[in-house]
């Protein structure tokens, strides 16, 4: 039950005069708000005057020694020091500390959410797709590429979607699910080359070991999506865990699985790029909160970004560029007399317009 007992009363002589705003009225109120609330900003707030010109009243030499009674900063003193300032403060903290402490928990059992199921980590969408295509506007969806196959053999039907054909965001970061590296492939079949490496065997394995099972899933988790956090996430080991496998001697074989996914996830992102380069993202037209259109906008700067690293003999800097071809002294001499035969065959033709330029005059 809150306390309703009214907050003392603190008589003091106000500062006659001080500024147009500061009266002796709103120096009585402020000082009863201070008392009641015991937050010199919220109590300003509430008789509108800053703090600062607050602050400047109470150290001036009329607000600290009045002509007579009690000064503006012997009563400011008081009523923040008072029982109900001191009561007001302390409600203040526990609301904050318990809403704190609501924010915290939310977070924890989002996150313990997600640690329950990793490949389940985005809520669905009312029309069952993964993630939040469900709720994406038509105007950001992506139109599915055509099927491609990487340089392992693995028949990839679309980089950016799930088995189903639904764009599948492994993020388990919600404000990072709007990057296209953030969506996964599908992982390779299990009867694909990359997954017939030598797997590390361990002496004594432990509940928590790396089994071959769980390093062939971290090898298809890490090809489908290029990112060792994620693949490490999706068979529930750490990062630290992986790397010290892999430094590990009878690893070789696993090392160079790793490298190879990694290869397979660059050139999924390399295929995103240039799709992105060449068909350009589609942006709504918002108007008074609608959506009315869409617009197609090109990266220009992506699209240099390609050019110059996938045709460098052409677009590239000067120093990757091929030497031009070096001519003989004939075929110099033989440009020369060209370019000289053309230049006079073009001066013949002028004096020849304009000697019948002159006959038509007379």
């Amino acid at each position: 039950m809150s306390d309703t007992t009214p907050p003392p009363e603190f008589p003091f002589t106000p500062v006659p005069r001080a500024r147009r705003k500061l009266t002796p009225a709103r120096q009585r109120q402020f000082i009863a708000a201070l008392a009641r609330t015991g937050l010199v900003a919220e109590a300003a707030e509430e008789v509108g005057v800053s703090v600062a010109a607050l602050e400047k009243l109470r150290y001036s030499p009329k607000g600290q020694n009045p002509k007579g009674g009690q000064s503006f900063r012997a009563a400011w003193d008081a009523a923040r020091g008072c029982e109900a300032a001191r009561k007001a403060r302390s409600a203040r903290r526990r609301d904050k500390n318990r809403m704190e402490r609501q924010r915290l928990e939310q977070a924890r059992l989002e996150q313990a959410r997600l640690e329950q199921d990793p490949r389940d980590r985005d809520a669905r969408g009312p029309d069952g797709a993964d993630g939040d295509a469900g709720h994406v506007p038509h105007a950001f969806r992506l139109s599915p590429p055509a099927p491609s196959v990487h340089s392992s053999g693995a028949y990839c039907a679309d980089p950016l979607s799930d088995h189903s054909g639904h764009l599948a965001s492994r993020s388990a970061r919600p404000s990072r699910r709007t990057s296209r590296a953030a969506f996964t492939g599908p992982e390779p079949h299990p009867d694909d080359p990359l997954l017939g490496f030598r797997p590390f065997l361990h002496r004594c394995p432990r509940r928590n070991s790396i089994t071959p099972d769980r390093q062939r899933a971290f090898i298809a988790a890490l090809a489908a999506s290029g990112s060792v956090t994620q693949a490490a996430r999706a068979i529930g080991a750490s990062v630290e865990a992986l790397y010290n496998l892999r430094a590990r001697g009878g690893a070789e074989e696993f090392a160079a699985a790793w490298e190879k996914a990694i290869d397979l996830g660059i050139a999924r992102l390399e295929d995103t790029a240039l799709a992105r380069a060449i068909e350009g993202e589609l942006r709504p037209i918002v108007a008074r909160g609608e959506i009315i259109g869409e617009y197609r906008v090109h990266n220009e700067g992506l699209v240099m970004f390609l050019l110059r690293n996938r045709r460098a003999a052409r677009y590239g800097p000067p120093a990757l560029r091929p030497a031009p071809e070096e001519m003989s002294e004939q075929d110099v001499i033989d440009s020369i007399n060209e370019k000289l035969d053309r230049a006079r065959e073009q001066m013949r033709r002028a004096e020849a317009r304009k000697a019948g330029e002159s006959l038509d005059e007379y």
